[in-house]
């Protein structure tokens, strides 16, 4: 879910089919070095397929030569990560940078997630610093002409509300311990707005929100209603179709 949440919308997928090529116990015997944390994902992700004169590069390349071969890992293909018409704070190797960021700094990031009580601090744990080279770089040997953003807000946000809330319910609901399903209340009713279309959509209905536990219940309520057309199943729609029915 993690992993998936890092790849966002557009790479969601193969970050999934990542985190299931590259098992996490690895990840956490070789994350006393960011650039082993960083060979073992760019190279699963079929971004370290050969030497260049780009110093880094090559780093992670032999790193991860020897990592493979003792690991016999199987990658994914580079053709699978989507980089067109995204902007380049959102290319799929900054993301990358970024969750191995997270992953190198976080020892359990499970207990840390479910034990972490403060929206605050679960908030700080993802204002990652990627490494010195993806501080300049989107993209391997192409230098950036400025300095590159770390994950932004917004993006924390997102991850936020579509891993760790999703997380802490289901992890309350099979113990059968209700705190965690407040906490994750609590934690959305924290968090901003969320900004996309369907929210835009309600906001010119002149429906307006102050949290994002409530723009998760008008997503809700698009998602099971408003698509599949159920709207005498809906309070709202039912009082729009027969006023004065409710």
């Amino acid at each position: 879910m993690l992993a998936s949440g890092f790849g966002f919308k557009i790479n969601k997928e193969p970050f999934l089919q990542l985190s299931t090529v590259l098992p996490y116990k690895l990840i956490r015997k070789h994350r006393s070095k960011i650039e082993q944390t960083e060979a073992l994902l760019f190279g699963q992700a079929g971004f370290l397929v050969t030497k260049t004169r780009d110093e880094y590069l090559t780093t992670l390349f032999n790193e991860f030569e020897f990592l493979n071969k003792k690991y016999n890992l199987k990658q994914l293909q580079p053709s699978q990560w989507k980089f067109l018409r995204l902007r380049p704070a959102n290319f799929p190797t900054i993301r990358l940078a970024q969750f191995a960021a997270l992953l190198y700094s976080c020892d359990n990031i499970f207990s840390t997630l479910i034990t972490t009580n403060s929206y605050k601090e679960i908030e700080s744990l993802f204002q990652v610093q990627t490494s010195l080279y993806w501080k300049q770089h989107y993209r391997f040997g192409k230098p950036a002409t400025g300095s590159v953003p770390a994950l932004g807000a917004d993006s924390r946000d997102v991850i936020l509300i579509n891993t760790v809330i999703p997380l802490l319910i289901a992890y309350g609901q099979s113990r059968d311990d209700w705190s965690y399903v407040d906490r994750a209340v609590e934690f959305l009713q924290q968090i901003a707005p969320e900004k996309n279309k369907i929210v835009r959509s309600w906001q010119q209905l002149g429906f307006t929100t102050a949290n994002a536990f409530e723009t998760q219940g008008l997503i809700e309520l698009y998602n099971n209603f408003c698509q599949r057309r159920a709207c005498l199943n809906c309070t709202i729609g039912s009082t729009i179709i027969k006023p004065g029915s409710v």
